[in-house]
């Protein structure tokens, strides 16, 4: 009986291991736009409605990534299209923080 609680108990443990290792690009770079964001509210170069429309586009990815992760596995496309949506919300940053409206 110790055995089969054992062997339950790594293998859960390597599951959720593998998930959580899976996506550090995705985490990483998620992190980086949150900064960037931040970065462009606190000098002047993001307005506030600005950062309220990167800030949304930013919870969606949230959920939609939350939503892949679900069964606790992140299949090709989903990463994809995670990926995708990343792109996009980095041009749209680059794009809001260069546009020459400021809020001072």
């Amino acid at each position: 009986m110790k055995k089969i609680v054992f062997i339950a108990a790594m293998i859960g443990a390597l599951t959720v291991s593998q998930v959580s290792q899976a996506q550090p690009r995705i985490n990483h770079r998620q992190y980086n736009q949150h900064q960037r964001i931040a970065n462009g509210v606190h000098n002047g170069t993001v307005t506030r409605g600005e950062a309220h429309r990167l800030r949304m586009q930013q919870t969606f990815i949230r959920r939609d990534k939350r939503m892949a992760l679900a069964d606790g596995h992140m299949s090709p496309r989903e990463r994809a299209i995670i990926n995708h949506e990343q792109r996009h919300a980095n041009r749209s940053i680059y794009r809001m923080k260069h546009n020459g409206r400021n809020r001072f």
